[in-house]
């Protein structure tokens, strides 16, 4: 009672003394009266001002609870405009998109903007240049940029007047030679040279490289310029040095700390000398360097001789010429020749493990008593050599035993999109082929049977069409062919063409496809080349200032284009496009030529002809690496590893500075965890350290811990954890997989029809049918793909085991299990039935004879009975049916019953058969990917199951049971496993504890990760996340036909208007018009086969579509030789025009049919209206208007659009009616005015 009292009490006095402090703090006038609030309305605002976020806040309660925000004591409205991710405060002006417009921020947050016409060029000292480009002052050395505003920026700096280069002075025009280069000063101190005569390839060692092409040299990226001079960037080099007194050495270098020994000389380490023409250095790591840019000598092998000097190669003496050749005299020379090398005549050497003596009649002979190899096979290795076995690499050791190491990331055999682990056997259509250990795939087809015609094969069963015959290749490998009834031809002009006919159509080779469409191709088509560049009869293009035309005789005619635009330059002008020679541009300390093109970065930059330079980077290419991305070339730390962003996108990393843990021989990573004991440890750095909390009395094998009581498997034995921390075995028995009366051991594998069946470990069997698929129709197979003919259908199997009919060309009409075709007759009892073109069946009874039994009719001779069928205890009516297992049963009329079962799907095991749902006692329980007997027992978790006879699977909680339950999976204590980028254990006490797992590598798509090898859709495209944490993705099935605004997949089909139009895979479309063909006939269309009556007529429109007519019953009025149509009119007599006479009938040509203003031939028709006119031969005009639709006003017609007076008059512009008298009443819209 207290606490209800209170609380109405103290909101009361809340209340009265909040509205007490509004009632001091402010004034309101009378047409905004005082609100009183429970809240500050500041306080309440919790988004304050986006536009003034430094104004202050004051409550305003005049007309409501509102805050009021103000600046330097001047209230300010606080709505924002939003533009592209910018704010504007209200009245703040921005530059428009288009870069010339001004926009501003209203107070109500919208933006009102000018609508002035943007200027497409800028016009400065001479010369026209586009917005939103950079160009050369024409007048001086500075750089400009035309503004979208039309307005032209420009830098104000000073421009020399000299040239400056190498301490030297020189005046514009001056010219002078800078090695191969020939360089004039230009003015505004450029230099330009001519690299014509410089040597196409810069020379490193022994390689080369073109002008642009870009190699490393360590951790630089170096290019060879168009002047054959190797330029180098340090800027992906590693900054991380190591200092030793005066001098840095970059991570991972080696270096010695003493002297070069060069012969009987010494070098410090930095000190250079001459080695002939040769400038050699001694390096820090006490190597040496040579460099012979500049020296001229003979290079044999690894070797380099002056010009002049000689030497001997085995017998022969060479000299090395001054023109760098080497000329070699053998002329008494007499050497034994093994391969590319010789030997003296008693010079003896080794092949191997072989001593070979080279004889005096230089022969050769070879001793191999001695020669020690392994042999592995029919194969023999060399002591220390090594040899690849499937994922393992061997060794041949000296001792003569084989040891074998796994390959980390073994190689595959890749075939499309699958890969095969060497000794892998797979099947490609018939042939059996196999992933070999080289990794070289090699097929048979022993028994790859096919019928071969012409170039083209086919498997036993399948159809092909050759011309309008379809062929079939059959099981005995030959081949039959039928005629095509009606068959299809592709009609061009007036000739035809059997479907896969070709044919030339001027210089295009076409084809006459089986769909009976026609494609073209003009590969060998006849062209206009100009330079490299080829147009087609009737293209024009650009060349500078004239438009130019291929003509169809292969000539080209140019005009010249009138107002065409020039770049002047000084006082020169260029066409566009026409590239001239005037400077470099240049970046940083490289020059580039005009039109020339360079990498920055990823970045695609050219060298403009005004001497600007435009970079794109849009496809600028990047390694990303979880959120963070690195450039091509460019390195960064992994950990301890050290990676590369290669330039393929590709990361590559070399973890030889990573340190590991060795312990008892055992070779640890950084991060790694194991089991010692009871203890946990983990290897960190190069340093062990362990848990002992969770030690108890347990058991160690191998790297794992287990608890007394404790069982595990060793190999086939099973172990147990005693309490006294031993551990006792049983010992093996040979398990074997039981099939029928045969037996497998784990692991062996076997065929069970087509299947291929595993002996697993846990002495389960699984067997895979993937090559097994077949599509079952009735008792016959299909392959996939293979098709096969279903009465006038043909059909497919389909990949995902359905069929698919087609019956396009199959035209009958179905009654029961019989086809008639159109046209045909059949009887029915005593009906004539008749198949009619359009698919229906009509049946004629007028002579049937039946008796008539209550409401039951028998045809004569049939028999019945008066009764019912029993099925056990139940009865059925005559012609009624009822449903028998999957059967379909009738009561027939004379109390028989039948029954169908061609739909009847069962299950045949054995002899026996099963209905669809039925149980019995023969098979196996499939649990995920293992099968067990019934009556076997098996652990799942924590949970005894069993597979019981009627195949169903009983669980039983284990009592005492100890495991982790994560989800609906458990863990044993002490498992470990990955939860994403989590590496989680399973403790003793049955919790669970995670650690990160340090750079855990994911793609990251958005705000999405995908782990290594996962796939995901993007759209249409599928794509996945590669092991190096790129994101690839395949739009093979992405690719659609655009019409107008819809898109279609590739072999989708889609109607326009009458014709089928299909999204071809080459993303064409290809229609056709089978079922849009129709008979015109007047303003009517008709269908072929379709039927209509003219008159007395009875007319069909034929397949080809011409028209006939039958009169057989046409009733007509004959006149002396003539007959007419009931209803027709016709004249007995003559035409008399002036002193001519016609027959009825007759035309001639006399004058033209007078219609108002408008003359028509004789025979021309016209439209009056809706109505349709002619003028005939005898000069009058009559018109049909059967279908005339008129609008009636009084007595008088118009037609649909026509205008009328009706008194007042339409009056543009507010004119008076025509005649006021008429226009009492008169209600016109359009009037703005009344009449007096």
């Amino acid at each position: 009672m207290e606490t209800e009292f209170v609380r109405p009490l103290l909101a009361i006095l809340i209340f009265f003394a909040i509205s007490q402090r509004v009632t001091f703090a402010q004034k309101c006038p009378k047409y905004r009266p005082r609100k009183y609030c429970f809240r500050d309305p500041c306080k309440s605002a919790y988004k304050g001002c986006a536009a003034f976020p430094e104004a202050t806040c004051i409550a305003d309660y005049c007309g409501g609870c509102n805050p009021a925000y103000f600046v330097d004591g001047k209230r300010v409205k606080c709505t924002v405009c939003e533009v592209n991710d910018v704010k504007y405060k209200p009245g703040e002006t921005y530059t428009a998109d288009d870069g010339c417009n001004e926009c501003t921020c209203n107070d109500d947050g919208s933006v009102t903007c000018t609508t002035e016409e943007c200027p497409t060029v800028c016009s400065y000292n001479g010369g026209t240049f586009d917005v939103g480009t950079d160009f050369q002052d024409p007048l001086s050395c500075n750089m400009c940029f035309c503004k979208y505003s039309g307005v032209v920026q420009c830098e104000d700096k000073h421009c020399p007047t000299e040239c400056k280069y190498e301490k030297k002075i020189l005046n514009p025009g001056e010219k002078f030679y800078d090695g191969c280069k020939h360089c004039t000063c230009m003015k505004y101190g450029e230099i330009s040279c001519d690299v014509s005569k410089c040597p196409k390839v810069c020379t490193v060692g022994d390689k080369t490289y073109k002008p642009g092409e870009q190699y490393k040299d360590g951790c630089k990226l170096c290019t060879c310029n168009v002047y054959a001079k190797i330029t180098c960037e340090d800027k992906y080099c590693d900054k991380t040095v190591c200092k030793v007194g005066d001098k840095t050495y970059k991570p991972g270098e080696q270096y010695k700390d003493g002297f070069c020994k060069v012969g009987d000389k010494t070098y410090k380490p930095g000190e250079q000398y001459k080695d002939g023409c040769k400038l050699c250095t001694c390096n820090y790591d006490l190597t040496v360097t040579c460099e012979d840019k500049d020296c001229k000598v003979c290079k044999v092998g690894d070797k380099t001789y002056k010009p002049g000097e000689q030497y001997k190669e085995g017998c022969k003496l060479c000299t090395c010429k001054y023109d760098l050749t080497v000329t070699c005299e053998d002329k008494d020379c007499k050497v034994c020749k093994v391969g590319d090398k010789t030997y003296k005549p008693g010079e003896q050497y080794k092949d191997g493990c072989k001593l070979c003596t080279c004889n005096k009649d230089l022969t050769v002979t070879c001793e191999d008593k001695h020669c020690k190899v392994c042999k592995v096979g029919d194969i023999a290795y060399k002591p220390g050599e090594q040899y690849k076995d499937g994922c393992k690499l061997c060794t041949c050791n000296y001792d003569l035993t084989v040891t074998c190491e796994d390959i980390k990331h073994c190689k595959v055999c890749k075939v499309g999109d699958k890969t095969y682990k060497p000794g892998e056997q797979y099947k490609d259509g018939c042939k059996l082929c196999t992933c070999k250990y080289d990794l070289t795939v090699t097929c048979e087809d022993k028994d790859c049977k096919v019928c071969k015609v012409g170039d083209k094969t086919f498997k036993p069963g399948e159809q092909y069409k050759d011309g309008c015959k379809l062929c079939t290749c059959n099981y005995d490998l030959t081949v039959t062919c039928e005629d095509i009834k009606h068959c299809k031809v592709c009609k061009v002009g007036d000739k035809t063409y059997k479907p896969g006919e070709q044919y030339k159509d001027g210089c295009k080779l076409c084809t006459c496809k089986y769909d009976l469409t026609v494609t073209c191709e003009d590969k060998d088509c006849k062209v206009c080349k100009v330079g490299d560049k080829t147009f087609k009869p009737g293209e024009q293009y650009k060349d500078g200032c004239k438009l130019c035309t291929c003509n169809y005789d292969l000539t080209v005619t140019c005009e010249d284009i009138k107002h065409c635009k020039v770049c002047k330059v000084g006082d020169k002008t260029y066409k566009p496009g026409e590239q001239y020679k005037d400077g470099f541009c240049k970046v940083g300390d490289k020059t580039y030529k005009p039109g020339e093109q360079y990498k920055d970065g990823c970045k695609l930059c050219t060298c403009n002809y005004n001497l600007s330079v435009t970079c794109e980077d849009k496809h600028c290419k990047v390694c990303k690496v979880d959120d963070k991305t690195y450039k091509p070339g460019e390195k960064y730390k992994d950990g301890c590893k050290l990676c590369t962003c290669n330039y393929d996108l590709t990361v590559t990393c070399d973890d030889k500075y990573c340190k590991g843990c060795d312990y008892k021989g055992l070779k640890l990573k950084n991060g790694e965890h194991f089991y010692y004991g009871c203890k946990k440890c983990k290897c960190d750095g190069d340093k062990i350290t362990c848990d002992t909390s969770s030690c108890a009395p347990v058991c160690v094998f191998g790297l794992r811990a287990y608890k007394p009581d404790e069982t595990f498997n060793d190999g086939c034995k099973k172990c147990k954890c005693n309490d006294d921390s031993s551990i006792t075995c049983d010992k093996c028995e040979e398990k074997v997989c039981k099939v029928g009366d045969k037996t497998y051991k784990p692991g062996e594998q076997y065929k069970d029809g087509c299947k291929l069946c595993t002996c697993n470990y846990d002495l389960t069997v699984t067997c895979e049918d993937k090559d097994c698929r077949v599509c079952k129709v009735g008792d016959k197979t299909y392959k996939p793909g293979e098709t096969y003919k279903d009465g006038c259908k043909l059909c497919t199997c389909k990949d995902d085991l359905t069929v698919s009919c087609e019956d396009k060309h199959c035209k009958v009409c179905k009654v029961g299990d019989k086809t008639y075709k159109p046209g045909e007759q059949y009887k029915d009892g005593c009906k004539l039935c008749t198949c009619n073109y359009d698919l229906t069946v009509t049946c004629e009874d007028k002579d049937c004879k039946v008796c008539k039994v209550g409401d039951k009719t028998y045809k004569p001779g049939e028999q019945y009975k008066d009764g019912l069928c029993k099925v056990g205890d139940k009865t059925y009516k005559p012609g009624e049916q009822y449903k028998d297992g999957c059967k379909l049963c009738t009561c027939n009329y004379d109390l028989t019953v039948t029954c169908e079962d061609k739909h009847c799907k069962v299950c045949k095991v054995g002899d026996k058969t099963y209905k669809p749902g039925e149980q019995y006692k023969d098979g196996f329980c499939k649990v995920g990917d293992k099968t067990f007997k019934p009556g076997e027992q098996y652990k799942e978790g924590c949970k005894l199951c069993t597979c019981n006879y009627d195949l169903t699977v009983t669980c039983e909680d284990i009592k005492h049971c100890k495991v982790c339950k994560v989800g609906d999976k458990t863990y044993k204590p002490a498992e470990q496993y990955k939860d994403g980028c989590k590496l989680c254990t399973c403790n003793y006490d049955l919790t669970v504890t995670c650690e990160d797992i340090k750079h855990c590598k994911v793609c990251k798509v958005g705000d999405k990760a995908y782990k290594p090898g996962e796939q995901y859709k993007d759209g249409c495209k599928l794509c996945t996340c590669k092991y190096d944490l790129t994101v690839t993705c395949e739009d093979k099935h992405c690719k659609v036909c655009k019409v107008g605004d819809k898109t279609y997949k590739p072999g989708e089909q889609y109607k326009d208007g009458c014709k089928l139009c299909t999204c071809n895979y080459d993303l064409t479309i290809t229609c056709e018009d089978k079922h849009c063909k129709v008979c015109k006939v007047g303003d009517k269309t008709y269908k072929p086969g379709e039927q209509y009556k003219d008159g007395c007529k009875l007319c069909t429109c034929n397949y080809d579509l011409t028209v006939t007519c039958e009169d057989k019953h046409c009733k007509v009025c004959k006149v002396g030789d003539k007959t007419y149509k009931p209803g027709e009119q016709y004249k007995d007599g003559f035409c008399k025009v002036g002193d001519k006479t016609y027959k009825p009938g007759e035309q001639y040509k006399d004058g033209f049919c007078k219609v108002g203003d408008k003359t028509f031939k004789p025979g021309e028709m016209y439209k009056d209206g809706c109505k349709l006119c002619t003028c005939n031969y005898d000069l009058t005009v009559t018109c049909k208007e059967k279908h005339c639709k008129v609008c009636k006003v009084g007595d008088k017609t118009y037609k649909p659009g026509e205008q009328y007076k009706d008194g007042c008059d339409i009056c543009p512009g507010g004119a008076k009616p025509l005649d006021c008298s008429k226009a009492t009443g008169c209600a016109n819209s359009y009037c703005p005015w009344k009449c007096m």
